[in-house]
This record gives C-alpha cells, structure tokens and sequence, in this order.
C-alpha cells in the first residue's frame, strides 16, 4: 500500500495492520449503477452507460484518507495500548475491502458486507474495527452501528453475511461468555453459584491485542505534514485520564473461585490480567492468582452477606483476635475449619475496607484546605476526572418514597477535585459537574457537553447508547444538570463504568437481548454494600488500610504516575 511521503516534512508513526476483514468494496467501479438506457458505438456495439451514485472514491495518498487512518489509530491505541499517550501516534491501514468515499463534503466508509451500509465517522468504523480484532465471528458479538441492531433484523442480515469474514479465529468473544451473577450472598458456597474458571476465557481485550501486527520498520514509515492535520487534533485532551477504566491496583474486587466468588484486592494490574491477593487475615497467608477481567466483578456488584459464626457477628475485624482463634485449628489439621474462618475474615475485612479512604497524589494547601488528584474510597480507587455515581437526592433533601428511576433518568458527578478542610476535620469533599445522559429532543436552555470535552467513560456511554438504541433518531447527549458544584461522602455511591466494559462481564444475557439502551448494569452504593460494623474512616495509606487483611509481603505495584502517596505538590 503506498502512502505519501514527502521528506520535506515528515512525521513518524507506527503502522498498525489489521489482517482479518469482512469488508467486500472490490474497488473502483464498486459503486457505479447501469443506466436504464444503452448506446451505440461507432463500431455498431451495443454499451451500457454507468453513473456514480454520488460518491467519490479517495485516492489512497489523499490527505483526507491519512487522516482518518490516523483518527482510527488515536481511537485504537486509546481502547488497546495499557499506555496510550506513550510512544508514537498509530497510523490505522483500513482493512481489505474497506475504502474511503466522499459525497457532498462528507466522507463515508464503504465495505459493509451491506453494500448500502456506510459508517459516517471513524469512531462509527472504529468499534467495528474492535471486533475485526477479537477472534470471535459472531457479529452479534460487535457494538457498532450496524452489527449492534434489533434481532429481526440481525437474524436476517447474518445469514448473508456470517460468511464474509476471512479469518479462522473460532471461539466467541469472552465478554459474552461471563455468566450472569446474583447480587445476594456471593460468598455462602450453599447458596452460591458461578461460573467455573474452566468455562471462562480471556479478556476480550487480550484477544485483541494478539491480533494487532505492529509494523516497526528500521526507518519508521513517513506521513507528509500535508496529510496530517494539527498535532492537537490527535492528542488526548489534557483531561483524559490514563488509568485503566474498569479495574485499577489497590481496588477491591470479587474474583470467580470454584463456583462461588471471593474478595480480594488488585496488587498488580496489566492489560489483560489482574494479580489478586485473596484477603481474610495474615496469619493464613493464600497463594495469589491472576485473573482475566472476566473473571472479576466490581466489588459493589454484590452484597457482603452475614458472617457465619455467631462468636464473630457484631464484632468488626479489628475486634477478633484471629491468631488465637486460627491456630488451634491448624494445630488439629482441621483445614475446614480455617477456610471457614478465613471466609469470615474476608467479610468483616471486606467491611473494613469498603468502610475507609485514603488519599493520594496530594495537590496542594492553603488556607486549611487541602486538595488531592484522588482518593482510595472503600474499595475503590478514584482520580480527578473520574465519573461517579452519586445520590439522585439533591444535598439537604430528605428521600422521596419514589419509584428507582432507569439508569438513563440518574445523574453522575464529574469528578474536578477532592478537598478536606481544617475547619470541618473529618469530612469529604468533592467539586465538580453533575451531568445527566438525555435523550434527543433536548430540553430546551440545557448545557450539551461536546464529545471532544467528555472524558473517555462518558463518551463510550454515549456513543454505545446511541449505536445500540433502536429508535435511531432519539440519539443521547451528556448534559450538564449543576455546574461547579459541591458534595459530600455520603453522596458518593461509587465510580461510574460505561455499559460496553462492564455490561459483557456483569449482564451478558440481557446484553444480547434489545433494546440495550434500556440495560444498565446494577450496582451498590458504597454505604449500602456491608450494612453492619462501624465507619473506619481515613487511614494513612492503602497499605496501613489493608494491614493484617492481607500478608505482609503483599505488596501493590502502582504506577508512580498514577498513585504516590509523597506529597507531591
């Protein structure tokens, strides 16, 4: 494929090549239409007139083309690099059979297996591009604007394309193999069920990093200055966030054992795979093991049920000397005994983390009040620029007997900064936006939040909402309810997960069923998760936090650009 190359200006990316493709443009001529009419020529032959249908193929050199090959690379390298403003730009070759048109100063990607089926921007062909690089061939499978539709029409449209694809990927995509779990007592092996670790698969993310072939010549490929536009457009904005967007170092989650679900803590986070540290307490040190995203739930997913043992209930886990209550119990080799003991140590430990906050990345101090980029909140980890979901009760207001609104009608504050005050020891405060996902008609005199400020979470939201709704003419925004405002910890219900990570995992038979943009995933409040033992309230760091839940040598491997607990400012 030749791109263009001018050695006056020149700007140096990584090539990304995606091998696999269901696209079906044959090339020029692909959209020329016979007239009904024929003519003659002079040779007396008889020649059927053809016309365009309005659409104008890009040369492969156009600097229009390079442009969106480069928007598709920002897009990619943002959803499948675990560090993406490191390293060069991608530059995103479309896949065989996919081309670049122009019709009235719009461009359109055509190579559909529908031929009338053209993506209108590179965030449209780019989730398509997503599911070209998973290994599953299943389009029900793909969240973009045309394989993503109603079943009747799905039903229809996949028998005359389940054969375009050209790759022999053979297994499903794993976010649609995560079996559905019940919110009450994950824990009780009586009452429990789940999926086995033989049944689940890596994360969807991990199978599409395998399919990506990074072309790093000696002599990085060139793209002339004429066929980029300004650097700006292509970095993040400076708000994006780089932590992960679904699980982070430090958080507390449930992981799939057996068939049931333990709690544990993250130590180590990488693309594809978490290193968790089962908790319970430190006299009984249990191996670590790796899990894919799959095999996770937020820890707010579910609800901590009871402990087991009458001795322990009321008592906090500070209150139980659990290495005098352990070793008797190794000493007569009674290992059931000290799984059960440890499973009730995982619950009152679970509580007392979910029921503490520490912070981090201190920003500054003036005044008696000091700032900080983010906060270990229960068992989450929150940065400046997260989204949280917050309390639909405004501050000051008792709550109404009122039906539980869909999650479309809740509000989410987004999150600009984390302030203590001397003047109020104790006490939590949060300043942002709080923002509410609407749909088209928008109520008149509301402030639209553009795409381009949106960070990442709420713009996936968004953009899956309005790919996956089947009214196609109601498309959602993000607007802004209160701007500039304040709220406290009682308001914080937990972090906000957009539905295309966390609905595969969480719902994944309601996510194949339509309408998915009646879907949300359900999840606890942080207060509402343990409904007993008392408020820990700040500790020093995670670590004093976790101390005794877990061994001593246990350690998180935080990435010191996203978590140092040194007063930074």
């Amino acid at each position: 494929m030749a791109y263009s190359q001018n050695a006056s200006e020149l700007k140096e990316f990584e090539v990304m090549q995606i091998f696999r493709s269901d696209g079906v443009d044959s090339g020029p001529g692909y959209w020329a239409e016979p007239l009904k009419k024929t003519t003659k020529t002079s040779g007396g032959k008889d020649v059927v007139s053809t016309r365009k249908v309005g659409l104008s193929r890009l040369d492969d050199s156009d600097p229009r083309f390079n442009e969106w090959r480069l928007k598709l690379g920002l897009l990619l390298k943002q959803e499948l690099s675990p560090a993406p403003q490191e390293g060069l730009p991608w530059f995103v070759p479309f896949p065989k059979g996919y081309w670049l048109y122009e019709k009235s100063k719009h461009f359109l990607v055509s190579g559909y297996p529908i031929k009338g089926k053209l993506y209108k921007t590179p965030q449209e062909f780019g989730v398509h591009l997503l599911w070209l690089l998973s290994s599953s061939e299943d389009r029900r499978d793909c969240c973009c604007i045309f394989c993503n539709t109603p079943d009747t029409e799905a039903n229809t449209s996949s028998s005359n394309t389940s054969n375009a694809s050209n790759t022999n990927a053979n297994t499903n995509n794993a976010a649609t193999k995560a079996a559905d779990a019940s919110k009450t007592g994950p824990l009780s092996a009586a009452t429990t069920t789940g999926p086995s670790q033989g049944q689940t698969t890596a994360a969807g993310g991990q199978e599409a990093s395998t399919k990506i072939s990074t072309l790093k010549n000696r002599k990085p490929a060139r793209l002339s200055a004429t066929g980029a536009v300004s650097p700006a457009v292509y970095q993040p904005p400076a708000r994006m966030p780089t932590v992960s967007a679904l699980f982070r170092t430090g958080e507390l989650v449930w992981y799939s054992h057996e068939q049931s679900w333990r709690i544990g803590l993250i130590t180590i986070s990488e693309s594809t795979w978490h290193q968790i540290t089962p908790i319970g307490h430190a006299s009984v040190p249990m191996p670590k093991i790796n899990k894919a995203p799959t095999d996770i739930r937020p820890f707010l997913a579910f609800s901590v049920p009871q402990v087991s043992q009458e001795a322990l209930k009321g008592l906090s886990f500070d209150d139980v000397p659990w290495g005098d209550r352990v070793r008797p119990l190794q000493a007569a080799g009674n290992h059931n005994a000290v799984e059960s003991l440890m499973l009730d140590a995982s619950k009152l430990g679970a509580l007392k983390i979910n029921r503490s906050y520490s912070f981090f990345n201190r920003f500054g101090a003036n005044n008696g009040t000091t700032s900080y980029k983010g906060i270990f909140l229960g068992a989450e980890r929150i940065h400046v620029d997260d989204v949280l979901r917050i309390s639909q009760t405004p501050p000051g207001q008792p709550p109404q007997n009122a039906q539980q609104p869909e999650a479309m009608d809740m509000v989410h504050f987004l999150l600009k900064g984390i302030y203590t005050m001397e003047a109020s020891a104790g006490t939590l405060f949060f300043h942002g936006d709080v923002v509410r996902l609407v749909q088209s008609p928008v109520p008149e005199g509301s402030s639209i939040l553009t795409p381009e400020g949106l960070p990442p979470v709420l713009l996936e939201e968004a953009t899956y909402r309005n790919n996956s709704s089947t009214a196609a003419a109601w498309k959602w925004h993000w607007v802004a309810v209160e701007k500039n405002t304040w709220r406290r910890e009682p308001d914080i219900k937990g972090r906000f997960y957009s539905m295309p990570r966390l609905g595969p995992i969480l719902l994944a038979p309601q996510m194949k069923a339509g309408p998915r943009d009646k879907v949300a995933p359900a999840l606890n409040g942080r207060l509402d998760a343990v409904l007993y033992g008392p408020n820990v309230g700040e500790t020093k760091t995670r670590a004093e936090t976790v101390r005794d839940i877990i061994p001593e040598h246990a350690v998180f491997k935080f990435d010191e650009q996203e978590v140092q607990f040194e007063n930074d400012v």
